[in-house]
């Protein structure tokens, strides 16, 4: 059977559109293989950065990150190339802040501008929240206001007794968009006239604003608050050819990530620093006159740039406890400017710096960073390689002002003196003037990636082609901008025979219904005068930006087999045009939908990007599996917010005052039946889920052939308040499961209940319930289910019994002390401000903060630091870690300790020897007097003191936080020391006698660096 089901809580979260991002590649053999057990491998195959040979070489996990795989795939359901590159990853004792590079290969266009990494690249650290403004900031009494449509009479559309009128666009009456990106989420939302968030798609996680702070808060179904404090503010104008600025609005536009702070009370700061930023775009919009015969341009052409002023911030720097990252900026010139250009940063811990990740660029001819290289850099001249880039260089694209382009914004054509308007009709008439609007791919894919390569030499090459696919309702087939993946070509090693993986789309639909480049301005019976926009008015891309949309993408494997993944069609969840209605002196009249304007339609994306069907073939085209998903789409309670658009349109033969209303839709979209077949009919296991009223997964029942039933029953930490009216501390926003029950064919096999300690901004496991008797059958239908009484009772099923209780955590969120059912204490010592444990105690219990007689550890490895200095020296040869204690005494504080004997124990070295000894006697604690301990006077270092009952046992290690262990010492106290060069790879291992033990060589770089403080 192919569970046991506890993964599945993982991995099943009602994200809507979350079923897009598919697995990596897998190959499926010739023969069809047993569900649950096919014969799989990755595209993403190994492409070690470092080869290396060891006698037993385990690499340490940071190594691995340095040195890991890189995420270089197609997205399955817009076909663009997609590519993460991990760097490196802050551990914290609750989740880890990952810094990556990722790549998004749609196509550069000639008005972008490159980040501080390199165009098209974008640097994962850190994080923000960036508005995109419709029509004016977001004024939250106007969307308020003006949201119950049938206000909308001749009185209310006219209002005059206002400083404005609604109908000179003064008032805010669309909500802006919001774009979120932090560690482990990222979306969109809203903000309604409440100032409340919705974001859409539907994810299941809170976010407030504070107005007065100006401040997001982003709660995720864990409980981790993302805080966005810092912010900028961006000037947007518009310059004629005069160079004098017509226009501009400042606002503010981004807010950064500060602090993540963990349900334990960990907390994560970042920083930032910035400068000023100006960049230009080309535009432009003339006059044309239609007089029902021909067009003919009123006036000159009237050129004019965008400029946009960012107060950019760049993150600085990345800290937790110990850890921290700094990234350091060199300030280039660029035709358009001065920029800030990451050069690298910097990974320290304990104040050392360990190691340094950098980043080789130049430019490209028209001022575009070229990111070409990522290394390691341990000291000048010794560089490890991670990863190398090449692009498509070939032709020139031109300057960010360049006005030949697509009707996408990517370079079409080449001239100096080109038009800056498009060769479409208007008003159903070709005019003789402007240029092509058609896509063109060489020029297209100027400065995408075009391969990634390895210091081992093998490589990932990408060949694109351009979209394409049927126009609306007709047959006829469209070339459409942006780029789209044909191939990617594996190779292990530069003259290895190379694996392709190719793509074919099937059932593509254009999502631009027109092209439309005109606003009419006036119209009389002679004639009717329209502006003419350089850029188009029409929407044209999906809610994914993509040019079409598609219903089939199919991945060929290199063994002749192949995946296709088919998706919810593009009209069956369709856009829609906004409502149109006619404001009247008495009421408001609905027409129907505006479908002749271009103005914002009703957004439906949540429909779409849902995988209906996977169906993997062999390399005959037998299918070997297939899968298919059905769906939830709860209308029931989605959120709609209007936006408004005040127009004249013709009613009747005369023009009129409308509104045009459209939706900003929050709708949660949920996995709802997965049915799996070993082959085409072979029905395998159907897997049906249920949810909460906040859309999490509350019961997950998977039926197999052979009819055997298992069912995974969750309850969350919220539901349990629902009911109860009194006031009672809880820790806001927990999606945190608190019972798990696992059914078997009716029954019981694995119940678990979490039981959490609420304090001021913290959620703490306080314990946690299994079945007394795991192996007992218990029948379904007699087990209850936990619940809380009014009065905050939390009542369960007598036969759970307590498994482990977790008795004290640190400041930090650290867990200091747990028990077993048996009364079993297990203790963790850290230090303040240490991200790691110094020791693991059993059968003691640590409990330093207690005002009561019951703790019974002490430990000092020495270690120790205050205001970021070591409180003891370096000792050559320490017996842990780096430093020791050298005086003749040590005063141990006994004042909370529970009364017996102890055993006191702890490692010196006499002079001129590099041994150390062992001293261990037995002590009575009674009265709660400091514990003074003597050195032997002969003694020159002591190392490793503890204070612990006869009966337990303890062991300890060093750490360093983005290395890796430097010592560890078992319950016998036999040490084993760990030595790394200069990138951070582990080269030795020593025993107890520091005789080694195991070695580790590298190529590609100097192995012979060495850390001399580590």
């Amino acid at each position: 059977m192919r569970l046991f089901i506890t993964m599945l809580l993982l991995c099943c979260i009602p994200i809507s559109n979350v079923f897009s991002q598919e697995p990596e590649p897998k190959e499926y053999p010739k023969q069809a293989q047993e569900p649950g057990k096919s014969s799989v491998s990755s595209v993403e195959s190994e492409d070690p950065e470092l080869s290396y040979t060891t006698n037993n070489t385990i690499a340490s996990p940071e190594s691995k990150m340095m040195s890991g795989r890189i995420n270089a795939g197609t997205d399955k359901y817009t076909g663009i190339l997609q590519v993460q590159i991990p760097l490196y990853e802050i551990k914290t004792n609750s989740g880890k802040i990952p810094i990556s590079l990722n790549y998004s290969g749609s196509g550069i266009k000639i008005d972008d501008y490159s980040s501080s990494i390199g165009i098209g690249w974008d640097l994962s650290a850190g994080g923000k929240i960036t508005r995109a403004v419709r029509s004016l900031p977001d004024s939250f009494y106007d969307l308020k206001e003006t949201s119950d449509i049938y206000k909308w009479k001749k009185d209310f559309y006219f209002d005059h007794t206002a400083s404005s009128f609604y109908h000179k666009r003064q008032y805010d009456l669309e909500p802006d968009i919001y774009y979120f990106d932090a560690p482990g989420l990222s979306g969109r939302f809203f903000l309604d006239g409440n100032q409340q968030a919705h974001t859409y798609p539907y994810q299941p996680m809170d976010i407030m604003y504070d107005s007065i702070a100006n401040q997001f808060t982003i709660f995720d179904q864990q409980g981790v608050r993302y805080i966005f404090k810092d912010n900028a503010i961006t000037d947007t104008g518009i310059i004629d050819h005069d160079d004098v600025i017509r226009t501009s609005q400042n606002v503010n536009m981004t807010w950064y990530l500060n602090e993540v702070k963990y349900p334990n009370g960990a907390i994560v700061n970042f920083n930032y620093s910035g400068d000023n930023y100006t960049y230009f775009f080309y535009d432009a919009e003339n006059r044309v006159r239609h007089d029902g015969k021909v067009l003919q341009l009123i006036g000159k052409e009237n050129d004019y740039r965008r400029s946009i002023t960012v107060s950019n911030r760049h993150i600085s720097s990345i800290s937790y406890n110990e850890q921290e990252i700094k990234f350091n900026y060199d300030r280039k010139k660029v035709y358009w400017g001065l920029q800030e250009q990451l050069d690298n940063f910097e990974v320290y811990a304990n104040g050392q710096k360990l190691k340094t990740v950098c980043f080789a660029r130049d430019t490209f001819p028209n001022g575009n960073i070229k990111l070409n290289k990522v290394f390691v850099q341990a000291k000048p001249g010794h560089k490890q390689p991670i990863v190398s880039f090449e692009y498509y260089d070939d032709p020139i694209m031109p300057g960010h002002e360049h006005r030949g382009f697509d009707h996408w914004g990517y370079w079409n054509q080449d001239g100096e003196d080109l038009s800056g308007y498009p060769f479409v009709p208007i008003n159903g008439i070709y005019p003789e003037f402007g240029i092509s609007r058609a896509s063109e791919l060489e020029r297209t894919r100027a400065q995408s990636l075009k391969s990634i390569h390895y210091p081992a030499g093998g490589s990932k090459e990408f060949v694109y082609e351009l979209h394409r696919g049927k126009e609306r309702d007709q047959a006829v087939m469209r070339i459409c901008g942006g780029l789209r993946i044909q191939k990617i070509i594996i190779r292990d090693a530069n003259d290895s025979k190379p694996a392709v993986y190719s793509y074919s789309y099937e059932g593509g639909v254009v999502y631009a219904d027109r092209f439309n480049y005109t606003r009419k301005k006036s119209e009389s019976n002679q004639f009717t005068d329209f502006y003419q926009s350089a850029r188009c008015l029409s929407s044209i891309t999906d809610f994914n930006g993509a040019s079409v949309v598609y219903t089939e993408i199919t991945e060929h494997l290199p063994n002749g087999s192949s995946i296709k993944y088919e998706y919810v069609p593009l009209l069956e969840y369709d856009d829609l045009y906004p409502e149109k209605y006619l404001s009247k002196q008495d009421t408001v009249l609905f027409l129907g939908y505006e479908t002749e304007q271009d103005l914002p339609k009703t957004i439906r994306a949540y429909g779409r990007n849902l995988l209906q069907q996977e169906t993997a073939y062999d390399a005959d085209g037998k299918i070997v599996k297939r899968t298919s998903y059905e769906y939830l789409i709860d209308t029931a309670n989605e959120v709609r917010i209007p936006g408004h658009i005040l127009y004249r349109s013709k009613v009747d033969g005369h023009s009129q005052d409308c509104i045009a209303r459209y939706y900003r839709i929050c709708c949660p979209v949920l996995l709802k039946r997965k049915i799996e077949y070993a082959s085409n009919t072979n029905l395998y296991c159907c897997t049906e889920y249920e949810y909460n009223k906040r859309h999490l997964p509350s019961r997950i029942i998977e039926r197999y052939t052979d009819g055997t039933r298992i069912t995974l029953y969750t309850k969350y930490d919220f539901e349990y308040y629902d009911k109860i009216n009194f006031g009672m501390d809880y820790y806001p926003s927990s999606y945190l499961p608190v019972e798990r029950i696992v059914y078997k064919n009716g029954e019981v096999k694995q119940a678990t209940i979490n039981i959490y300690n609420t304090a001021p901004n913290k959620l703490l496991l306080s314990k946690t319930l299994h079945l007394s008797d795991p192996y007992a059958t218990v029948d379904s239908l007699a087990f209850k289910t936990s619940y809380r009484s009014f009065r905050g009772t939390l009542y369960y099923d007598q036969r759970y019994k307590e498994a482990t209780c977790y008795d004290e955590y640190d400041a930090d969120g650290n867990l200091l002390c747990f028990h077993n059912d048996n009364s079993i204490f297990t203790s963790n010592i850290y230090y303040t401000d240490r991200s790691t444990s110094l020791a693991t105690i059993t059968n003691a219990r640590f409990s330093p903060n207690a005002t009561e007689r019951i703790n019974e550890v002490f430990f000092d490895d020495f270690e120790k630091r205050l205001n970021g200095a070591y409180i003891w020296p370096e000792v050559i040869n320490a017996k842990s870690g780096n430093h020791a204690n050298i005086s003749s005494s040590y005063i141990i504080p006994i004042s909370n300790f529970k009364p017996g004997i102890y055993t006191l124990r702890y490692w010196y070295r006499l002079q001129n020897s590099d041994d150390w000894r062992l001293h261990k006697t037995n002590v009575t604690i009674n009265d709660s007097q400091n514990y003074i301990v003597s050195f032997p006077k002969e003694s020159i270092a002591v190392d490793d003191l503890s204070l612990i009952p006869l009966n337990a046992t303890i062991e300890s290690h060093v750490l360093i936080p983005g290395l890796g262990i430097i010592s560890k010492t078992d319950l016998r106290g036999r040490t084993t020391y760990y030595k790394y060069n200069g990138f951070g790879l582990p080269t030795h291992v020593f025993n107890n006698e520091r005789e080694v033990i195991k070695t580790f060589s590298y190529d590609n770089y100097n192995p012979n660096i060495t850390l001399p403080t580590l």
